[in-house]
C-alpha cells in the first residue's frame, strides 16, 4: 500500500551565508536573500515569501534564481502546501544552468509535480489518468536531478532521486521498472552505507510486495529491522507482517501487526509531547506539520490495515469469538478507512460462524445496497445466516421452517447473480465466489431434500468451471451424490466412476465410495420384500454392505465413516446378521450417534435385544442377557431423550420397557427386581401419556399389565387388561393379544373357566376381523390356540383337542401350527389315559360280574389303543412339519412326548409279558417234574422270577426306543435330545445293553445344545447312569470317575448317591480303605443319615469295606449302627451278617453265632445260607467239630444255593478231618465230587482233598 505522499521539503536549506562589507548591489542582494532565508529558517513563511519576491524584483540578476528557489519552498512547506504555485519559480530556477543548487531545484520541482498529480488522484471524483502527465513530468525531473547529483559525485542525493523515481514508477503501475531502478542499490556493497539505502530497501520491498513477489519483499524489508525510521518504519513492518500472513506464518505476522499498532500509539503519544515544545520547530515547519498529522490526524492506512489483518488472522484461525470484537473495534476506530466495508462484512462472517444468525442477518441485510461492490459476498453470507435461522426453527413448525429455507435459497440465488450477472464473464475471483454460492445453494437444497435442484446447482459449477481446477472435483463429487440422492442411480454411478477415472488420488474419493454404497443400498430397497425375491434382496443388501464396509476399511478418517458403519449395520440387520450388525453399529463412536445418526442407537439396541438369550439357563447366559439388555436400555434412553418427537420414539420406549422388564426378571432380590419393573412401567406410562394416539399406546398398556403381574400385582394387571375387554382400549389393535394375556393370568390363578369365558368373548369380537386382516391373521389362530389351552385346563379335553386340530390344520408350516399339533397330540394322549384310568377304576369295584370285568378290560384296552393312535399322530406331525421347521423344538417335543406316552403303556405290557413268561416256565417245569428221573438225579429247580432283561420286549418299549432314536437323529443339537439320550439309556440298561447305553450317555455329556443350556441336575443324572453302566461292565475305575465328579458338587441333590456309588466302585477295585474313607460321611454327618434308598446301603458297604480291610471293631460299629439306625431296612439281615462277620474276625465266635442265627431267623434268602455257613466255621474255629459239621451240612439240605452248598460240604469234610474221622470226610468229599459239576472248582478241590485223605 502506497503512502499518500512523501515530502522531501522538510530537508533544511543549507544555503551559503555571505559576509557583509560595503553595501554594493551584490551585497545588498546578498543581505536581502539572507534575510529571506532567516525568516524561512525561523518558520516565518509569509515574511520569507514576501522577502524572496522582493529579491526577485530588486536583484533578478544577483540572487534571482536563489530567491525563486526559496520562494518555491515557502509555497511547498506552507500548511496549505501550494505545490502548483511552486512549479513556476522552480521551473524558472531550473533553467539557470549556472545555479549551484540546480540539483535541489530539479528535485523539488519533481516533488511539486508529483504532489500535484497525487492531489488529482485523491480528489473524491479523481481520475488516476489525469495524474499521469504530472507523474511523467515528475519522473523526468527526478531523473534530471539524479543525473545532476551523479555528475557532482553526490551519492546520497543520487540514491535519493532513484528512490523517488521508483516511487513514481510504482504509482504509474510500473512495478518491475521500479524494482529495476533500485535493484543495484539494494544489492551492491558500494551502497551499503548510503544514507538513503533504507529508503531504497523500503521502496524495493514495497514494489516487490505489490508485484506479489512476497519472498523478495520479505527479504528486502526485513533488512529495515528494527523498523525505527519515523517515516517508513511502521509501514515497512506492516508489509513484513503482510508477507508473513500471506505465507502462512500467522503467529509471526500477528506479532508484526500488533507491534505496528503499539508503535503507532507510542509515536502518536510522543508527537503530542513534542508539539508541546513549539520552539523546536521554528526552523523546521515541515516536521511540525508531520507531527501534527501524526498526533491529531487520522491513522495511516497501514495502521488501519494492521488492525484489520490482525482481526483477519483470528478469523482465519477459526477464533471467531476473538475476531468478532476486533472487527467491531476496527469499524469504530477507523470509520474513514477504505477497509471499513470489509470489516463490517467480516463482522457478519464471524456472527454466522458463531451461529449468531439473527445478529448476522441484522448486520448483513443493509450492506447489500450500501456497498454494491460487496453485494455478492454480503448476500452469500446473509444466505448462510438465513440457513442457520431456518435450521434452528422448531421442526414441529414445518411450514415456518420451510419458508425460512426458501428465503435463504432466494438470497443465494441473488448472490449468484450479483457475483456474475447473466451474460457476463467477470474476473476469476468473482467466478470463484459464484461457484461457492452455488455450492451452498446446492447444500441447502439437499437439506430440503430437493436433490434434483441441488444436482442442477452443482452441475452449473462443474460445467461452467466456476471453481478453480483443484475445487472442480468437489463440484463433480457433489453432482454425483445429489444425482444419486435424487433417485437417478444409473447416472450417479456413471458420474462416480467418471470421478474415479479423472481424480484417482482425490481426497474426495471416500465420498464417492460412500455414494456408490448409498446407491447400492437404494437399489436393494427397490427389491420388494417378497418371499419369491428373498435371494435377490439378500444379495443386493450384501453388495451394499460390502461397499459400505469398503469405505470403513479404506477410509477410516472419512468424515462420514460413521454413516458408512451405520449403512453396514442396516444392511446386515436386513439380512438377519444381527451379530454383525451390532458390531458395525457399536463401532460408531457414541458422540457421533446423534442427529441423522441417532437411529444408530435405536437399531443397535434392537440388535442387542434380539441377540440376548431368551432364557437364562446358566450363569453365562444370565450375564449375557444382563450385558446386552443393560447396554440396549442405555442406548434407547439416549435415543428417546434426544429424539422425543421421532416417529419411532414410542416404539423405542416400548423396547426400553422390555429391556428393563427382562433385566428385572433375572434378579433374585425382590426389591431390586421390582425397582427395575417399576421403572419399566414408568416408560410404558410415558408412551400412553406422551403418545396417546400412537398405535403403541395400547401395546404399552398391555406391557404395563405384564410388568404389574411380574411384580406380584396380578389384580392391578388384570384391571389393566380388562380395559381391552370392555373399556377404552377394546378398539386398540393390540386388544386380542391383551385378552390372551388376561386369560393367561386367569389360568395362572387356577381359574381356567374364567379364561375360557374371556377367550370365547374375544373370539366372537375379533376372530373374523383378524382372519380378514392380512397382517394379523395369525392372531385369530392364537386366540383359538389359547382358547384350546384354557379348555384343556378346564377339563374339557374333547373341545380343547378340536380347537388344537383346527389351528394345526390352518397354520401348517407355522410355529403356532406345530405347537397346536403338539397340543392336539398331548390332549389325545390325555384322553386315552383318562379312558384307561376310568376303566381300571371301574374294574377295581367289588363284586363285578364277569361281563362287567370284561367290559372294563375292553374299555381300558381301547384307552391304550387311543394312546397308541395319539402317539402315531404326533409322529406323523413330526414328519409333516419337517420341511417348514426342520430344527424346531416343537417337532422334537412331539417325539419326546410320544416316547413318554409309550413308556406309560410299558408297565401293562411288561406285566403281560412277565405273566406269559412265568406261565410258560411253570408249564415246562411241571412237565419236567412229571417225567421219570434216574436214581440219584435231583429234580429240576422251581422256576425263579424272570429278570427284566430276559422278558420279551413289548410293543410300547420298542416304539418308545424308536421315538427316542429318531429324536436324537433329527435333533442331535437340541437340549431335549440330551433328555432323550438319558431316557433311552435307562431303557437300554434295563435290557443290560450297556455298550449302547454308554454311547448315548457319553454323547449326552459331550453335546453342547444350540437352543438352551442343559440343566446341571440332568447332566449329573447322566453321569450317575453312565457310572452305573460302566460299573455293570466291571469298568470300575471309569465308573468311579463319573461318580466322583458328581460327588464333588456339594450342592448337588445327587451327591449322597454319587458318594455311595463312588465308594462301591472303590470297593469293587479292592481299595477297601479308600472306600471306607469315602463312605464314612454316612456314619459321621447327620445330613447323610436319612437319604432315602442310599444311606442304609452306604452304611452297609462302609461296614463291609472296613471288614474287608480287617478293621474289625470299626466294622462292627458300622454294622451295628446300620441295624440300629435302619431297623426296617431290607438290608438289616446283611448288616447283621456283617456284624457277625466282624465279631468272628475278632474271635468272638459265640456272639457272632448269635448274629448269624438272627439272620437265619429273619430270612431264607441267600444271606441266611451264608450265615449258616459262617456258624459252622465259627464252631470249627472253636474245635466244636460235631456242631460244626451239623451246621455246615444244614446248608445244602436247607437252602437251594448250590455254590454255597458245595462250599459248606467242603468245609464239613475239613471238620471231619480235624476231628480225626477220615471215613466221614471221605464220604462227604466223594458226594461233593459226584454232585458238583465235573469242571467246577469245587470238584477239583474235592478231588485233591480226597486224594490226601486216602493217603
Amino acid at each position: 500500500m502506497l503512502p499518500r505522499f512523501l515530502s522531501a521539503a522538510s530537508l533544511a536549506l543549507l544555503l551559503p551565508a555571505f559576509a557583509t562589507a560595503q553595501v554594493s548591489p551584490d551585497q545588498q542582494a546578498g543581505m536581502a536573500i539572507n534575510a529571506a532565508r532567516k525568516a524561512y529558517n525561523e518558520g516565518n513563511l509569509p515574511a520569507a515569501r514576501e522577502q524572496f519576491k522582493q529579491v526577485i524584483a530588486k536583484f533578478p540578476n544577483q540572487q534571482g534564481t536563489a530567491a525563486k528557489y526559496g520562494l518555491a519552498l515557502t509555497f511547498m512547506n506552507a500548511p496549505e502546501q501550494d505545490f502548483a504555485s511552486a512549479v513556476e519559480p522552480l521551473t524558472q530556477a531550473a533553467g539557470d544552468g549556472g545555479f549551484s543548487e540546480k540539483g535541489l531545484v530539479l528535485y523539488h520541482l519533481a516533488v511539486a509535480q508529483r504532489m500535484i498529480g497525487l492531489k488529482e488522484v485523491l480528489k473524491p471524483d479523481g481520475d488516476p489518468k489525469a495524474a499521469m502527465p504530472k507523474f511523467e513530468d515528475a519522473l523526468r525531473r527526478f531523473n534530471e536531478a539524479g543525473g545532476w547529483f551523479a555528475g557532482k559525485k553526490d551519492d546520497d542525493w543520487t540514491v535519493r532521486c532513484k528512490c523517488d523515481v521508483a516511487e513514481i514508477q510504482m504509482r504509474m503501475g510500473r512495478l518491475k521498472d521500479a524494482r529495476h531502478t533500485l535493484e543495484a542499490i539494494t544489492k551492491e556493497p558500494e551502497f551499503a552505507k548510503n544514507k538513503h539505502r533504507p529508503l531504497a530497501l523500503y521502496y524495493y520491498g514495497l514494489a516487490s510486495f505489490a508485484d506479489r513477489d512476497y519472498p523478495a519483499a520479505g527479504r528486502t524489508l526485513n533488512q529495515l529491522a528494527p523498523f525505527t525510521d519515523p517515516a517508513v518504519g511502521l509501514h515497512a513492518r506492516y508489509l513484513v507482517g503482510r508477507v508473513l500472513h500471506l505465507s502462512g506464518e500467522t503467529a509471526e505476522a500477528s506479532v508484526h501487526y500488533d507491534t505496528v499498532l503499539a508503535e503507532f500509539e507510542k509515536q502518536k503519544k510522543d508527537a503530542a509531547g513534542q508539539l508541546k515544545q513549539p520552539d523546536r520547530f521554528k526552523g523546521n515547519p515541515a516536521e511540525k506539520t508531520r507531527l501534527e498529522r501524526l498526533a491529531d490526524g487520522p491513522p495511516p492506512d497501514h495502521v488501519a490495515g494492521a488492525a484489520f489483518h490482525g482481526a483477519t488472522l483470528s478469523y482465519e484461525a477459526g477464533k471467531f469469538a476473538d475476531a468478532l470484537p476486533k472487527f467491531l473495534g476496527f469499524a469504530a476506530a477507523y470509520p474513514a478507512s477504505p477497509l471499513q466495508p470489509d470489516a463490517l462484512l467480516r463482522v457478519g462472517f464471524c456472527q454466522v460462524q458463531l451461529k449468531q444468525f439473527d445478529e448476522a442477518a441484522k448486520t448483513l441485510t443493509p450492506m447489500a445496497e450500501k456497498f454494491p461492490k460487496l453485494a455478492d459476498q454480503t448476500l452469500y453470507w446473509l444466505g448462510k445466516a438465513q440457513v442457520g435461522i431456518a435450521a434452528v426453527t422448531d421442526p414441529a413448525k414445518a411450514d415456518e421452517r420451510d419458508a425460512k429455507y426458501k428465503t435463504a435459497l432466494d438470497t443465494f440465488r441473488k448472490a449468484a447473480e450479483k457475483a456474475i450477472p447473466p451474460g457476463q464473464q467477470w474476473e476469476a475471483e468473482a467466478r470463484g465466489r459464484k461457484g461457492e454460492i452455488l455450492m451452498d445453494l446446492g447444500d441447502t437444497l439437499q437439506t430440503l431434500k430437493q436433490f434434483k435442484e441441488a444436482a442442477q446447482a452443482y452441475d452449473t459449477v462443474w460445467k461452467e468451471k466456476l471453481l478453480p481446477e483443484r475445487r472442480r472435483e468437489e463440484a463433480l463429487q457433489r453432482v454425483a451424490s445429489a444425482t444419486g440422492a435424487a433417485g437417478d442411480i444409473g447416472n450417479s454411478n456413471y458420474l462416480c466412476n467418471e470421478f474415479k477415472k479423472q481424480h484417482p488420488q482425490s481426497t474426495l474419493t471416500p465420498a464417492i465410495a460412500f455414494r456408490l454404497a448409498e446407491n447400492a443400498y437404494a437399489e436393494a430397497l427397490k427389491v420388494p420384500a417378497d418371499p419369491n425375491r428373498t435371494t435377490d434382496r439378500k444379495l443386493k443388501f450384501e453388495e451394499a454392505a460390502h461397499k459400505y464396509q469398503e469405505v470403513v476399511e479404506k477410509y477410516p478418517e472419512f468424515d462420514r465413516v460413521s454413516y458408512a458403519r451405520y449403512g453396514v449395520g442396516v444392511c446386515l440387520a436386513q439380512n438377519g446378521d444381527l451379530d454383525g450388525a451390532a458390531k458395525a453399529l457399536d463401532a460408531i463412536p457414541a458422540p457421533d450417534r446423534n442427529g441423522e445418526l441417532s437411529p444408530a442407537n435405536y437399531l443397535l439396541a434392537d440388535c442387542l435385544i434380539r441377540l440376548a438369550p431368551t432364557k437364562a439357563d446358566d450363569a453365562l447366559a444370565e450375564n449375557i442377557i444382563r450385558e446386552k439388555l443393560t447396554n440396549a436400555s442405555g442406548l434407547l434412553e439416549n435415543y428417546v431423550a434426544s429424539n422425543p418427537k421421532a416417529a419411532d420414539a414410542p416404539d423405542a420406549l416400548l423396547k426400553l420397557g422390555l429391556c428393563l422388564k427382562r433385566l428385572g426378571s433375572t434378579l433374585a432380590d425382590a426389591n431390586e427386581r421390582n425397582q427395575l419393573l417399576n421403572k419399566a412401567r414408568e416408560f410404558y406410562e410415558k408412551v400412553e401419556k406422551d403418545y396417546p394416539q400412537s398405535p403403541q399406546a395400547g401395546h404399552a398398556r398391555l406391557e404395563m399389565a405384564k410388568v404389574r403381574a411380574m411384580a406380584g400385582d396380578r389384580g392391578g394387571a388384570m384391571n389393566d387388561l380388562r380395559q381391552f375387554a370392555g373399556g377404552d382400549k377394546q378398539n386398540s389393535p393390540i386388544a386380542p393379544l391383551a385378552l390372551v394375556q388376561l386369560a393367561t393370568l386367569y389360568r395362572e390363578q387356577n381359574q381356567p373357566a374364567e379364561a375360557v369365558k374371556v377367550l370365547e368373548e374375544a373370539r366372537k369380537k375379533y376372530e373374523q376381523a383378524l382372519a380378514n386382516d392380512k397382517d394379523r391373521a395369525e392372531w385369530a389362530w392364537l386366540l383359538k390356540y389359547h382358547h384350546g389351552v384354557a379348555l384343556f385346563e378346564a377339563g374339557k379335553l374333547p373341545e380343547s383337542r378340536q380347537l388344537f386340530v383346527e389351528v394345526a390344520n390352518a397354520a401348517k408350516g407355522k410355529p403356532l401350527g406345530a405347537e397346536a399339533a403338539l397340543r392336539a397330540g398331548q390332549t389325545a394322549i390325555a384322553l386315552g389315559k383318562k379312558q384307561t384310568d376310568d376303566a381300571l377304576q371301574e374294574r377295581a369295584k367289588p363284586n363285578l360280574k364277569p361281563n362287567e370285568v370284561s367290559a372294563a378290560n375292553h374299555k381300558a384296552q381301547q384307552g391304550r389303543e387311543a394312546v397308541y393312535h395319539a402317539c402315531g399322530e404326533l409322529e406323523r406331525h413330526h414328519r409333516e412339519f419337517a420341511q417348514a421347521m426342520p430344527g424346531s423344538e416343537p417337532r422334537a417335543r412331539m417325539l419326546y412326548d410320544a416316547a413318554w406316552a409309550y413308556r406309560t403303556l410299558m408297565d401293562h405290557e411288561l406285566q403281560q409279558a412277565r405273566t406269559w413268561a412265568t406261565q410258560e416256565a411253570n408249564r415246562k417245569w411241571t412237565e419236567a417234574m412229571a417225567k421219570p428221573r434216574p436214581e440219584g438225579v435231583k429234580p429240576p429247580p422251581q422256576p425263579e422270577e424272570i429278570p427284566f432283561a430276559k422278558l420279551q420286549r413289548p410293543r410300547a418299549e420298542e416304539r418308545a426306543t424308536n421315538a427316542y432314536q429318531l429324536l436324537i437323529q433329527d435333533f442331535p443339537d437340541l437340549a431335549l435330545a440330551v433328555d432323550a439320550r438319558y431316557e433311552l439309556a435307562e431303557l437300554l440298561t434295563d435290557r443290560e445293553k450297556y455298550d449302547d447305553a454308554i454311547r448315548y450317555l457319553r454323547e449326552a455329556l459331550d453335546k453342547e445344545p444350540t437352543d438352551r443350556a442343559v440343566s446341571p441336575e440332568l447332566l449329573e443324572r447322566v453321569r450317575l447312569k453312565l457310572g452305573a453302566s460302566l460299573f455293570a461292565k466291571k469298568e470300575y475305575k471309569a465308573a468311579a470317575t463319573q461318580f466322583e465328579t458328581v460327588a464333588g458338587n456339594e450342592k448337588s441333590p445327587h451327591r449322597a448317591q454319587a458318594i455311595y456309588r463312588h465308594g462301591e466302585a472303590l470297593y469293587a477295585q479292592g481299595d477297601f480303605a479308600k472306600a471306607a474313607e469315602r463312605l464314612a460321611v454316612f456314619r459321621d454327618k447327620p445330613e447323610f443319615h436319612n437319604v432315602a434308598g442310599v444311606s442304609d446301603r452306604a452304611m452297609l458297604r462302609l461296614g463291609q469295606s472296613l471288614a474287608a480291610a480287617k478293621q474289625w471293631e470299626p466294622a462292627r460299629v458300622a454294622f451295628e449302627t446300620t441295624v440300629n439306625r435302619y431297623g426296617n431296612s431290607p438290608f438289616v439281615p446283611e448288616a447283621r451278617y456283617g456284624l457277625g462277620w466282624a465279631l468272628q474276625g475278632q474271635g468272638k465266635y459265640d456272639e457272632a453265632v448269635n448274629q448269624y442265627q438272627a439272620v437265619i431267623s429273619a430270612t431264607t434268602a441267600e444271606v441266611a445260607a451264608r450265615a449258616q455257613t459262617q456258624i459252622g466255621l465259627c464252631r470249627l474255629a472253636q474245635k466244636k467239630y460235631a456242631e460244626a459239621t451239623a451246621a455246615l451240612m444244614a446248608v445244602p439240605y436247607t437252602y437251594d444255593y448250590p455254590e454255597l452248598g458245595y462250599a459248606a460240604v467242603l468245609e464239613a469234610a475239613r471238620a471231619y478231618e480235624e476231628d480225626k474221622k477220615p471215613a466221614e470226610a471221605e464220604k462227604l468229599l466223594a458226594k461233593l465230587l459226584k454232585d458238583a459239576p465235573a469242571d467246577s472248582d469245587w470238584a477239583k478241590a474235592a478231588k485233591e482233598r480226597l486224594e490226601k485223605v486216602k493217603k
